[in-house]
């Protein structure tokens, strides 16, 4: 039983030893391939980098007035004040049952004129931790209410 041992202690010598002498070598290896006399310093680069090739001209940048950026609060579709737009057709039809949970708006986005806000729904449950938004845009309906354009709400 002791000679097993013996011998099992005697390999994991010899494997300790040839792994210590295997990261020697790669230190010296290293070492030997990162040498600090061989590398420059980084200003001299960017000075190489800006004889080169001089950077192009930046666009002019046109100055903005905030009456441009009013539109946003202006036709913000899921404000808390929203409304159900009435109806002004003699056609009978169905109320809209109330909401009772708010659709979650995840981002409002206005490009040209298109107008569209992503919103989750909080009241499917199938949907779970993976839920996937919804986007609407005015005169879309969502559970029987219409945003509108000119009341600014639901």
């Amino acid at each position: 039983m002791t000679k097993k041992w013996i011998a099992i202690t005697l390999l994991l010598f010899v494997a300790t030893g040839l792994l210590g002498w295997q990261l020697y070598v790669s230190v010296l290896r290293f070492n030997a391939e990162n040498d600090l006399s061989r590398i420059r310093p980084v200003r001299d680069i960017k000075q190489k980098i800006a004889q080169d090739k001089p950077l192009p001209r930046s666009a002019p940048s046109v100055a903005r007035t905030p009456a441009e950026f009013a539109v946003v609060p202006e036709n913000n579709v899921f404000s808390e004040s929203r409304t159900r737009e009435e109806k002004t057709d003699g056609a009978a039809s169905l109320e809209p049952p109330p909401l009772t949970q708010k659709p979650i708006l995840v981002g409002v986005s206005i490009v040209d004129n298109q107008k569209r806000a992503s919103i989750i729904d909080p009241s499917n449950p199938a949907q779970g931790r993976n839920r996937r938004s919804q986007t609407k845009r005015i005169g879309d309906v969502y559970r029987g209410y219409q945003p509108s354009k000119t009341t600014k709400s639901f």
